[in-house]
C-alpha cells in the first residue's frame, strides 16, 4: 500500500513490484494493490475546496511533521532500498510533505477533493492509472476537521460515489466472497454441530480455574485505607 504520495510515484512503485513479481513467476492480482489518497467529497466542486482546504492542508503541513528516525526506524529497510528511496525522490523533485501547498496537492493527486461526479471520475482514473484494485481513505476525517463535516462526507460518500464502484446489486466485494471463517457464534454451531469454545482466562484469585469471560465477575478489591474516606 502507498500512502501520502503523488499519483506518479505511487504508480512507479506499483509497476515496480508488478514486475518483481512477475520476474519470480507470480501473476500479482489486483487486490494486492491499495493506494491510500486522503478525498473529500462535498455537494461541489466549489464548496468541496472551501471546506476541504484547511483541513486537508493541516495533515501534510503539520501532521506529517514525523521525525525522520520514526518515519524510518532502524531495521525499517535496507540501505540499499533507503538510497534507492531518497534517490528517486531527489530524481522527481519531490518536495517534503510539510512544505506542500492544497494546490500542488491537487495536481500531483496526493488528495482529490470536489463533487460526487468529480471524485467518481478522479477515482476511476487514479484506479486505472496506477492499477490499483483498492482504494483506502475516500471516507475518513481528516484532523481537526468537524464533526458535521466528517459525517456530511461519509454520507455522500456512501451514498453518490461507492455504487459507482460495485456490481448492479450494490453488494461490496466481500460479501461476494466465501468467508475464511465462520462469522458469528450462531453460523459456527449451525455448520459444525456445537458452539465454538469460548475465551477462558486464568484471573487473579482464581486458582488454577480458567474463567468464562463472558460469565466473569471479578471481584471488586477495596482499599482498607480508603474504605472510609468519602
Amino acid at each position: 500500500m502507498m500512502v501520502f504520495s503523488p499519483l506518479w510515484f505511487t504508480k512507479m512503485a506499483f509497476d515496480g513490484l508488478r514486475e518483481e513479481c512477475h520476474r519470480l513467476g507470480y501473476d500479482a492480482p489486483k487486490s494486492m494493490f491499495n493506494a491510500c489518497v486522503p478525498t473529500y467529497v462535498a455537494e461541489t466542486d466549489e464548496q468541496a475546496h472551501r471546506e476541504a482546504k484547511a483541513h486537508l492542508s493541516w495533515v501534510f503541513n503539520t501532521g506529517l511533521k514525523i521525525p525522520d528516525q520514526f518515519f524510518f526506524p532502524l531495521g525499517y529497510m535496507s540501505t540499499k532500498s533507503f538510497r534507492n528511496f531518497i534517490g528517486l525522490l531527489q530524481k522527481g523533485k519531490v518536495k517534503p510533505q510539510v512544505n506542500l501547498t492544497y494546490d500542488e496537492l491537487i495536481v500531483d493527486r496526493y488528495i482529490i477533493v470536489g463533487s460526487p461526479e468529480t471524485v467518481k471520475n478522479e477515482l476511476g482514473h487514479y484506479c486505472d492509472e496506477v492499477g490499483a484494485g483498492g482504494m483506502i481513505g475516500p471516507g475518513s476525517p481528516y484532523g481537526p476537521m468537524p464533526n458535521w463535516m466528517v459525517m456530511k462526507h461519509m454520507q455522500i460518500v456512501s451514498e453518490e460515489v461507492m455504487p459507482e464502484f460495485r456490481e448492479a446489486d450494490g453488494l461490496p466485494d466481500y460479501q461476494r466472497a466465501e468467508p475464511n471463517s465462520q462469522r458469528s457464534r450462531a453460523e459456527l454451531a449451525a455448520v459444525k454441530g456445537k458452539p465454538a469454545e469460548t475465551a477462558r482466562s486464568r484471573v487473579t484469585g482464581g486458582g488454577d480455574r480458567l474463567i468464562e469471560h463472558r460469565l466473569a465477575h471479578v471481584a471488586e478489591v477495596i482499599d482498607p485505607t480508603m474504605e472510609h474516606a468519602q
